[in-house]
């Protein structure tokens, strides 16, 4: 008959270990395993165990190898039935071992002592390399930003609303030309003739002015909320996603992170992209009347 293994201390070094080597695993699933396997020995719940962490398990005689700086933690069951580990040894001849239930707390012991008091070593590696978060933000490749990524998508437009900005403002220097040459031309000479023909000019360049700013407000309405609409998925979907462990305990702080969206969202309306066009004209305009 196989005696039924009390896996909790020897769960609670485990995971000592485990959280060594930076591996989180969930407790609670491992619990669950050894649960539904009972009735099992104490090699095969340590290899349940270290399946479900991720570490690979072999029991070592004891000696000072085992206790090599270099070689902890490692799992030790003593002889009254407790469990530890070894996580620390100094050059006085000591060790810190962890025992199961103490929360944490270390206590020393002498290595000479050790060895009449120790029953079972196991050594525990990662059966896997667990990656490194420093270094993998070192070499992850480049990310462009989402945000750009989302509003440049349709760059090609842009320039088609520069481009539309350029022959507006360069049409609306019409009435600054057509006043000089009235004063200049017309008066002095009273050319009614003349007078006509400037005036079909400006009339003309005044309607493919407000053609191309209709039109430019039509591409950029037609930009604006392409891009709004992207933006939004992307970022009320993610909302949607958040673990209730990360949301924000603040319902109000949330709500306001989620709010301060429409700040962004005024930048790709048809208001601002005008705005940006127009700015470079303005210097030249100013240049003009200066």
């Amino acid at each position: 008959m196989i005696t039924k293994v009390d896996y909790q201390p020897w769960l609670q070094a485990i995971l000592t270990i485990a959280k060594h080597y930076r591996i989180e695993p969930s407790e609670e699933r491992v619990r669950l395993q050894l649960d539904w396997n009972q009735n099992q020995n104490l090699d095969e719940v340590l290899t349940l165990i270290g399946r479900q962490v991720g570490l690979s398990i072999r029991r070592v005689k004891f000696s000072n190898d085992v206790i090599n700086p270099w070689r902890l933690p490692v799992l030790v069951e003593l002889a009254d039935g407790q469990v530890g580990v070894i996580d620390k040894a100094d050059g006085t001849g000591h060790v810190s071992i962890q025992l199961s239930g103490d929360q944490g707390l270390a206590q020393k012991f002498a290595v000479g002592a050790l060895k009449h008091i120790v029953k079972n070593v196991f050594i525990l590696r990662p059966e896997k390399s667990v990656p490194d978060a420093r270094i993998d933000e070192y070499i992850k490749p480049y990310q462009p930003s989402w945000f750009w990524s989302i509003v440049l998508s349709d760059w090609k437009r842009y320039i088609d609303i520069m481009f539309a900005s350029m022959i507006a403002n360069v049409l609306a220097l019409a009435t600054i030309v057509f006043s000089m040459q009235v004063y200049d031309r017309v008066v002095p000479s009273q050319s009614i003739p003349t007078l006509w023909v400037l005036a079909g000019g400006v009339l003309i360049a005044a309607i493919f002015e407000f053609v191309l700013r209709i039109s430019r407000v039509y591409i950029s309405d037609i930009i604006g909320k392409r891009a709004d609409l992207r933006i939004s998925d992307r970022v009320f979907g993610h909302a949607l996603r958040i673990k209730n462990s990360e949301r924000s305990k603040s319902t109000g702080t949330f709500i306001s992170q989620i709010r301060e969206l429409e700040g962004v969202r005024e930048l790709v309306t048809s208001t601002t992209l005008g705005a940006i066009a127009d700015l470079p004209f303005f210097f030249l305009f100013l240049f003009i009347f200066a």
